[in-house]
C-alpha cells in the first residue's frame, strides 16, 4: 500500500487500537508541525477540492461537522465544540497534501520515530505500507516516464534479486531491503 494511506484512509486498512493510536500520535505531530512552521495556505485549488470532495476521511470529517451542527440547533452541545469540528475540517482541508509530505519526508526524529513505529506495528499485523511512498518512489533516478513505461523499464534493467535490492537500496547495501521483510512475511507459518 502506498504511504498516503496513513494520512489519507488509514481507517480502511483494518488496523487494531494500537495501530490506530500510533497513527493518530504520528499525525498530532504532523499537524503540531504545520502549526509551528505557519505553512497552511488559506486556498483550495480546484484539484485539491475534487480530491477533498472524493475523499472518504474528509466526508467522515463533514459528517462530524454536521452531526454537531445539528446538535448545537438542538442545544445539545456548545459553540465551541461545533466550531472545534467545523476547524478541524478546514484545517484538514488546508493541510491534506502537507501532510502527506510530512509523513513521506518526515522533517524531524519524533516524526519519524513516529512513522517507523507505526510502519512496524502495521507490519505486525500483515498490513504493508511502503516506507518510501509509492512502487515508483523506490525507482532509481535513471528510469522514468509514465507508470507503465517506468515499471516496464525497471523491469527490463533490473532482473534479478540482487540487482533489484542495489537498485532500491537508499541508505546502503547492508540494509535489509524492505521488500525481503515484505515477502518473507508472507511465506512464513
Amino acid at each position: 500500500m502506498d504511504l498516503d494511506a496513513i494520512a489519507e484512509g488509514f481507517n480502511k486498512l483494518g488496523a487494531s487500537a494500537a495501530s490506530l493510536e500510533k497513527q493518530r500520535r504520528l499525525m498530532q505531530l504532523v499537524g503540531e508541525d504545520i502549526s509551528t512552521s505557519g505553512a497552511e495556505s488559506d486556498e483550495i485549488s480546484n484539484n485539491q477540492a475534487r480530491r477533498l470532495r472524493d475523499s472518504p476521511a474528509m466526508k467522515e470529517l463533514w459528517r462530524d461537522a454536521k452531526q454537531f451542527g445539528d446538535l448545537f440547533m438542538d442545544g445539545k452541545c456548545e459553540w465551541p465544540e461545533l466550531q472545534r469540528k467545523v476547524e478541524d475540517f478546514f484545517t484538514r482541508a488546508l493541510t491534506r497534501d502537507l501532510r502527506t509530505i510530512l509523513v513521506k519526508y518526515p522533517p524531524s526524529g519524533d516524526i519519524s520515530d513516529a512513522k517507523r513505529a507505526l510502519i512496524s506495528s502495521l507490519r505486525n499485523e500483515k498490513i504493508y505500507v511502503l516506507e518510501r511512498g509509492a512502487i515508483e518512489d523506490y525507482y532509481p533516478e535513471s528510469i522514468s516516464g509514465d507508470k507503465l513505461t517506468a515499471a516496464q523499464s525497471f523491469c527490463d534493467e533490473y532482473r534479478t534479486d540482487s540487482a533489484i535490492r542495489s537498485a532500491i537500496a537508499q541508505d546502503s547495501p547492508a540494509d535489509e531491503c524492505e521488500f525481503d521483510l515484505i515477502f518473507r512475511s508472507f511465506f512464513e507459518e
